[in-house]
């Protein structure tokens, strides 16, 4: 024989419902902040391999040509760097180039620089390299070929804390950049 079940015995209590909305609230939770990291870290790490192939192209393109033609100068602020190409000949800038961050990444030096501060990439063949070269802001801190040794590490900073870095070296007698690493 089958036994019928009253209407009232149908469904899930209140505290039931209750609970599940509780416990997907909590994984919602976990799962959106968790996925904010991921993207502040995706950030960085963007920055980082586009400040790295620019840092790169910089070199290869100061170093081009027998005579060195032109001097490359690349000036950091904590959100943003330019880039800038001078004509070793007449000394005037060709070309400015700015790269803002993406939001919420920052950079800055070590060791510690003022904000900004220009690194210099010039072809050791030039027939000249004007460093500063005339028309650039004074308040610039020249790091190479004006530094004492070392390397210079830039850090990438993103809001929650990945840090990416780029390490620039300059040869024996800090007057050019001759590698550029991560």
């Amino acid at each position: 024989m089958v036994q019928r079940l009253s209407p009232l015995s149908f469904g899930y209590t209140l505290i039931e419902l209750m609970s599940v909305i509780a416990v997907m609230a909590i994984i919602a939770t976990i799962g959106f902040y968790g996925m904010r990291g991921t993207d502040d870290s995706q950030k960085v790490a963007e920055a980082k391999r586009q400040l790295l192939a620019d840092l790169r192209g910089v070199q290869n393109n100061a170093l081009a040509g027998e005579t060195g033609g032109q001097t490359r100068w690349v000036t950091f602020t904590q959100n943003s760097y330019t880039i800038r190409s001078v004509d070793n000949y007449s000394h005037k800038f060709e070309q400015d180039t700015t790269t803002t961050l993406p939001d919420g990444v920052t950079l800055d030096a070590q060791p510690a620089l003022p904000n900004p501060f220009t690194v210099c990439f010039a072809n050791p063949n030039a027939v000249e390299i004007t460093c500063p070269p005339e028309g650039l802001p004074h308040d610039i801190h020249f790091t190479f070929p004006y530094s004492s040794g070392g390397t210079l590490n830039i850090t990438l900073h993103g809001r929650s804390g990945p840090v990416e870095n780029i390490y620039i070296q300059p040869d024996s007698n800090d007057v050019r950049v001759v590698r550029i690493y991560d």
